[in-house]
């Protein structure tokens, strides 16, 4: 059983604040795009994971996690073989172990016919962490809390952007740990937002409130913000916690032309285009 793991970016990111959980409490608008990981399931006696490319610790990766937390959860004994190809890079503000985990999520709830609904996945998701929960609704939303709260944001065209990654991997909880209650806000740009994309196409770009943490810790990541803004002018955002950075383009021929720019000057590169939830078996897409 084949399975694409998305990658998502943050359209806009506010931190509202902290929770007595020790969590923050954010206001984002995510979608997600074409730059996937990719899995294959297949029904064994033990849970076996196969992978290739950059993927840390096995112990940490929410794939293995993501199945023994279903496994228990439905207090079931069979096990899987799964495959994962990683093409989106870690650390970088993208959420490729968080779709990796929705994905198993999913895929193994099927597999083993788990009869699990969106209400307990998101749970589990929810454990996992605090992007998965995203991923079990897909496409273009508003989340919330601590990444819990998820609700759908209809966006009904295509979007074109380039991803671009200096090769840095970001500690995510080293950005939120550093991040200044100065830079704390009350989400009510975000939302804007949110409500701009449901009436149509927002004029404006949205906002991160981590983005001056994350240059402050990170000065390659700056740097590579700048080289970007310089490619697509007034265009360019941070996305989650960084490092990479997303550039808003007319059109994929307009793309190609910043990623080669882009490119040309040492970095990654990726052009993609919002990934719609059409034909797509997503539990929590009302």
């Amino acid at each position: 059983m084949p399975a694409l793991a998305p990658a998502k970016i943050n359209l806009s990111l506010e931190i509202v604040g902290k929770r007595s959980d020790g969590f923050h409490e954010l206001v984002s608008v995510m979608q997600e795009v074409t730059l996937f990981d990719e899995l294959v399931f297949a029904e064994a006696d033990d849970l076996i994971l196969e992978a290739h490319g950059e993927c840390g610790p096995e112990s940490e990766n929410l794939v293995l996690r993501a199945a023994r937390l279903l496994r228990q959860t439905v207090e079931i004994g069979k096990g899987a073989a799964i495959g994962l190809r990683k093409q989106i890079p870690t650390g970088a503000g993208l959420g490729g172990g968080s779709s990796d985990g929705a994905a198993a999520l999913m895929a193994l709830n099927r597999l083993w016919d788990a009869g699990c609904h969106c209400e307990t996945l998101s749970r589990m998701a929810a454990f996992l962490g605090s992007d998965v929960p995203f991923f079990l609704t897909g496409g273009t939303a508003l989340v919330t809390g601590r990444g819990e709260h998820v609700v759908p944001v209809p966006f009904p065209r295509t979007a074109w952007y380039v991803l671009t990654n200096p090769g840095l991997h970001v500690s995510t909880a080293r950005v939120f740990t550093a991040l200044p209650p100065t830079e704390w806000s009350s989400g009510s740009h975000t939302r804007k937002f949110a409500e701009e994309i449901r009436d149509g196409d927002p004029s404006h770009l949205g906002v991160n409130g981590l983005a001056p943490t994350l240059f402050a810790l990170y000065p390659e990541a700056e740097a590579c913000f700048q080289a970007a803004d310089r490619a697509a002018p007034g265009q360019t955002w941070v996305s989650g916690s960084g490092p990479t950075v997303v550039s808003r383009c007319a059109g994929p021929h307009n793309a190609e032309r910043v990623a080669a720019q882009l490119h040309r000057l040492g970095y990654t590169t990726f052009v993609v285009r919002n990934y719609p939830t059409e034909d797509r078996d997503l539990p929590c897409r009302a």
